[in-house]
């Protein structure tokens, strides 16, 4: 009896503690909140997939990025136009072709599925398990480091470029589904690609060049020091359009801000956008960035500024 009696007052003693917990509502306005978990909520997932400068700051959660902070095994990210994914070999990309999917309800499901169709891989070392390094409004920095190596990428909403930055050593590119063009002309840092039936171009810097291994293999050789490279995606496998990426390549993004201000007499709200870069070599020409359809249809202030487009599922981005 007395064990029972024991147990019975420490059941009691849970459940009171159990009705404090529940009890524990913070009244605000209308509603309330609760400032802890109650019994019986799911733990909050750990955002440990982070680096070290990151972890000092609040997770970002509910983001399109947000799949690199929860797993060593990341699912892609959407970066649109593009697609990456960070596999063990390196980083994957692709720009997506619509899928139009008949379902069981007599309806169709629209996709725009990543498919690899450049690996990107580090040739001095093996990539660590991708951890979010930056955020910014609209762009984020993913570091591969394994011990005192690294390999960064940033990529941003809109932007056609993938960039990367390795510690040391060369990249080796692969292409999954194999190569059905090669444009290399006077440049030597440029090497573009056709390849699943869309246009690629890669940007090694100034002193670097491409080894072909085969069809479906390329070195990019580094010059010592530099130790960056950056990978588009483009609309089109025009003279012109390459031309255009090249200037571009060279300016690397290291933020990314939003900032809102409100008009009471008019009504109206002013967005501005803008990208702090870093150019790697040569002037700094600034990204090739894109617009999504609410961003520029109707906009004066982009009337006359507008280039080619992507296809998307929001709809045609298009470059500034």
């Amino acid at each position: 009896m007395k064990l029972i009696s024991h147990y019975l007052l420490a059941l009691g003693v849970a459940l009171g503690a159990t009705q404090g917990a529940q009890a524990q509502a913070v009244k605000l306005g209308e509603g309330s909140y609760f400032a802890a978990p109650k019994t019986g909520d799911h733990a909050v997932p750990q955002a440990s997939q982070r680096t070290d400068a990151m972890l000092t700051r609040a997770a970002p959660s509910a983001q399109w990025y947000s799949t690199l902070l929860y797993g060593a095994k990341p699912e892609a990210l959407f970066v649109q136009p593009m697609t990456v994914r960070t596999t063990a070999q390196g980083l994957e990309l692709g720009l997506p072709a619509k899928q139009v999917l008949p379902t069981e309800r007599k309806d169709t499901v629209i996709q725009y599925p990543h498919r690899a169709a450049l690996l990107l891989s580090p040739m001095a070392f093996e990539p660590g398990a991708a951890k979010l390094a930056g955020a910014g409004d609209w762009s984020v920095q993913i570091s591969m480091a394994r011990a005192a190596d690294d390999m960064q990428v940033t990529v941003a909403h809109g932007m056609p470029y993938v960039q990367m930055r390795v510690s040391r050593g060369d990249l080796r590119l692969r292409l999954p589904q194999g190569v059905q063009g090669v444009v290399q002309g006077t440049d030597p840092r440029v090497l573009a690609l056709a390849t699943g039936g869309k246009d690629y171009a890669l940007f090694a810097p100034t002193g670097g060049n491409w080894e072909r291994v085969s069809d479906a293999e390329w070195i990019a050789h580094l010059p010592a020091g530099t130790g960056y490279l950056s990978a588009a995606a483009l609309p089109d496998g025009k003279p012109e359009t390459l031309s255009l990426f090249t200037r571009h390549a060279y300016s690397f993004v290291k933020s990314t801000k939003v900032d809102w201000k409100f008009d009471t007499q008019t009504s109206q709200v002013l967005t501005t956008f803008s990208a702090e870069t870093q150019a790697m070599e040569g002037a700094d020409a600034g990204p090739l960035l894109g617009l999504y359809p609410h961003q520029w249809f109707n906009n004066a202030s982009v009337e006359g500024k507008l280039g080619a487009s992507y296809d998307s599922i929001r709809g045609p981005i298009r470059l500034l």
